[in-house]
């Protein structure tokens, strides 16, 4: 409230002293109201309770330029927080997530193939986390890193596991040094499985 509403203006400010900036909201207020060709002007200035009146020109195009002025303000929101927040991913994906997640269905399709078509060869898929044999009617859809962590359903980071260990991992990020050289050789071996039988 103490820059936003007076700055948000400023490209359309011409020709003003820039000691304006330092002024009392009241003064600044008036100050700016001066100025010609503003998207607004302060009627009233009582801090969170403070008034504006958008021009008439201005609030048309508002109206015709929504969607873009919607989306610069999505823009910037995300560089913002990316630039505040670089170890965070799926910044854009957490701000506006999708409606609906999608369908893994296929991602199961594809690991029930390869674990049986790996089993049917007597090299079995294993359970990354329980070290154990995986069957392709018990298999489920782990997302090694939780999708509330990256917000997306991508092949990568979607290995097959059981519902027991599966419930057991909920949310919770893997031991990354434990596990990521089991995930690494899983995904190969499921690749070279793919590549030399086209079992999808």
């Amino acid at each position: 409230m103490e820059n936003v509403p007076y700055r948000i203006l400023s490209p359309f400010i011409k020709r003003v002293d820039k000691k304006i900036w330092n002024f009392g909201e009241k003064k600044l207020a008036e100050a700016i109201n001066k100025q010609p060709h503003l998207m607004y002007y302060f009627v009233d200035i009582n801090s969170l309770y403070s008034s504006i009146e958008i021009q008439p020109a201005w609030i048309e195009y508002i109206k015709k330029s929504s969607a873009i002025i919607l989306g610069w303000i999505y823009y910037e929101m995300v560089d913002y927080l990316q630039k505040r927040n670089p170890n965070v991913p799926g910044i854009p994906n957490k701000l506006y997530p999708a409606q609906e997640r999608q369908d893994i269905s296929k991602a199961k399709k594809y690991w029930k193939a390869v674990v049986r078509k790996a089993s049917a060869e007597g090299n079995p898929v294993i359970d990354i986390y329980g070290n154990i044999p995986l069957e392709p009617e018990k298999i489920v859809i782990d997302h090694f890193i939780p999708w509330s962590y990256l917000a997306h359903d991508e092949l990568w980071n979607l290995n097959p596991t059981i519902q027991t260990i599966n419930s057991s991992k909920g949310n919770n990020l893997p031991d990354w040094n434990r596990y990521v050289d089991a995930l690494c050789k899983q995904k190969y071996g499921a690749y070279q499985i793919r590549n030399n039988n086209q079992v999808i």
